[in-house]
């Protein structure tokens, strides 16, 4: 085979190859996805080549519909990864419009929010994710608390995965830090990983070595026997489950039994469960091209206003992700607001922050989580720089 992108490890350069000599050009893919629509089949692209078309790269937002659909079983968005990395071999990237995403992403790798908070001998922590924390504050700190009361010597850790350099193509750096942080948590003890970002959770479960990662909303539903928040009148949500997750069914259903223990009826659309939609903000999407996200946000909220016919009244979208919450914006709900506050959050006042207020709201959950679990604190140098850690004595 010949090598059209020297450097590029083989098994990316046959993601190219394989899309280009096995696809059909059935079409079926394209009918599930604006991108395609505009540029055509994933064979096309792939036999025509992508030099100096960046929104050929980056228009994608790899959430893997394509490949759910494709009767032959290819992986296109494997592809359009594999494209991203060559640009980051090659000099390429970061393109200027993903900037501000890798500044955001730096940011949660800083000293200034990054926190770990062990206590001794414990075996799990929460990982809440650069989203929830910076968006939910007092959600965050209402979620940790029932896991305190399922494992009281469960820590806490703020800190970045790495997901936005991930999907940019950037793994190299990305792997680097992450790993890091998992030989960090593995040296300590640490076996399981409860995480609110469904981002945050694929990266452990690819990369985590044996931490063992499970969503919050799983672990609270299995210990929420009697909740003791219901609420009263029933209301119906359509759901939006996050792409990355659209192959975990048990998640997915733990997240549907955690709503109904809550009171919530929910109803799936054509695009909920393994044929899960981008929110319109994945691998970057929402900087590089937002009209091309907007169509994704669109058609969730479209579905959600075509089920109204269910139950004759507007019908919100229910999620377990704090981007996706974000991006569909005030008709969306997060599943761990509503246990949180269930008034608040129904009555249509969550206690949401917004950017770019996120950043000191991290840094004020930090610190507080610090002055709250104030035991004797350490200083330990990792990945060059300086990260606080307390342990709980």
């Amino acid at each position: 085979m010949t090598t059209l992108y020297p450097g590029i490890p083989s098994v990316q350069l046959n993601y190219r190859q394989i899309i280009a000599d096995q696809c059909t050009d059935c079409g079926v893919c394209v009918q599930s996805c604006f991108f395609l629509q505009r540029f055509g089949t994933p064979g096309f692209i792939a036999r025509q080549g992508i030099d100096g078309h960046p929104e050929l790269t980056y228009g994608c937002t790899l959430c893997g519909l394509c490949k759910q659909r494709c009767p032959v079983h290819l992986a296109p968005d494997e592809m359009f990864l594999a494209f991203r990395q060559h640009n980051a071999e090659t000099g390429r990237s970061p393109h200027p419009r993903h900037l501000p995403l890798l500044r955001y992403e730096a940011a949660g790798y800083s000293r200034w929010l990054t926190g770990y908070i062990l206590p001794k001998g414990g075996r799990q922590i929460f990982f809440p994710g650069c989203a929830f924390t910076g968006t939910r504050s007092s959600t965050l700190l209402n979620v940790f608390d029932r896991l305190l009361s399922i494992h009281p010597d469960t820590g806490i850790v703020l800190d970045c995965c790495g997901t936005p350099s991930h999907a940019l193509g950037m793994a190299n750096q990305q792997h680097a830090r992450f790993l890091e942080s998992v030989r960090f948590l593995v040296e300590h003890g640490i076996e399981t990983i409860y995480t609110a970002c469904p981002n945050c959770y694929i990266m452990f479960k690819k990369y985590g070595r044996n931490l063992k990662p499970v969503m919050a909303a799983s672990i609270l539903n299995e210990h929420l026997h009697q909740p003791d928040v219901s609420v009263s009148e029933s209301p119906a949500f359509t759901i939006h489950d996050p792409c990355v997750l659209r192959h975990e069914s048990g998640v997915q259903d733990d997240v549907r039994q955690l709503a109904t223990r809550l009171g919530i009826r929910i109803y799936d659309t054509k695009h909920s469960g393994e044929n899960a939609i981008c929110c319109g903000a994945g691998a970057g999407l929402a900087f590089f091209d937002n009209t091309l996200a907007a169509q994704w946000r669109d058609l969730r909220l479209e579905e959600a206003r075509s089920a109204e016919t269910v139950t004759g009244n507007p019908m919100p979208v229910l999620t377990y992700c704090a981007g996706c919450q974000e991006r569909l914006g005030e008709n969306s709900i997060h599943i761990l607001d509503i246990l949180a506050n269930p008034q608040r959050a129904l009555n249509g006042n969550p206690r949401v922050i917004k950017s770019p207020f996120t950043y000191p709201a991290r840094l004020m959950t930090k610190h507080r989580l610090i002055r709250r679990f104030k035991g004797y604190a350490t200083i330990a140098e990792r990945r060059g720089k300086h990260r606080e850690l307390t342990a709980i004595s």
